[in-house]
């Protein structure tokens, strides 16, 4: 991706076959796992788009993960000591040609192009209480946590901020249950990029909020497109 300091941004949720998907962390049979998908449903996926993966504990100290690769999905190795996960999920280029359709391709490559990006979805995962949960991870898109929702239970208020590389995001729609309410946009950030919601599930529950970058001077895209989750209340691995 070439010239990103060019960038321009552009607030929006995003609909579409590319752009429509997004990736969390939650646990399956007892191990984490990186889903992708929309809503309640979820689909098979090359295991390379998973591109990078880390933990820390309590303290924020790193620790190293292992990226465990299924036929169609990434498992997750967390260390005993882990108290989160952040994990990068790079989704490639999407071009929309004339009739609708969508590609995964970059625009020189799709006859007709109309609209093209490149999407990228980050997710963060807390899965223990700790003094660092409430701490940005230094992503390009994040829901920061102003309280450690892992000490909150159902039916709490949890305010949330939304950051771009340590900025505030004003405007970012945020969906507070992305699995069983994914389409409500009734919750956008304030100048600060704060949102509060009350807390819906007793169990998983997983945030989400996405964001455009206008990219002015590359051939093979339009926009750049972020979209990132928080995952909490999984509890823990036996």
């Amino acid at each position: 991706m070439k010239k990103m300091l060019a960038l321009a941004f552009v607030t929006a949720l995003v609909s579409g076959t590319a752009w429509g998907h997004g990736a969390w962390i939650e646990r399956r049979y007892g191990d984490l796992a990186v889903v992708y998908g929309h809503g309640g449903g979820d689909d098979a996926y090359n295991p390379a788009r998973v591109t990078a993966a880390t933990a820390f504990d309590k303290a924020g100290g790193g620790l190293a993960v292992k990226i465990d690769p299924m036929n169609d999905h990434i498992r997750l190795e967390e260390p005993p000591q882990a108290a989160g996960v952040v994990v990068t999920f790079d989704n490639g280029y999407w071009t929309k040609d004339a009739r609708g359709k969508w590609h995964n391709k970059p625009r020189p490559e799709v006859k007709g192009a109309v609209q093209s990006g490149r999407y990228l979805k980050y997710m963060v995962a807390l899965l223990k209480s700790g003094s660092r949960n409430i701490e940005p991870k230094g992503l390009p898109l994040e829901i920061v946590p102003l309280q450690d929702p892992v000490k909150l239970s159902m039916g709490d208020r949890l305010t949330v901020q939304v950051l771009s590389d340590g900025k505030p995001v004003k405007g970012a729609v945020v969906a507070a249950d992305f699995i069983n309410d994914g389409d409500n946009e009734s919750l956008v950030s304030d100048a600060d990029g704060k949102v509060s919601f009350t807390i819906r599930n007793d169990g998983l529950n997983v945030i989400s909020t996405s964001l455009d970058r206008a990219v002015d001077d590359d051939p093979e895209v339009d926009e750049l497109g972020l979209v990132s989750t928080l995952s909490f209340g999984m509890g823990p691995g036996h």
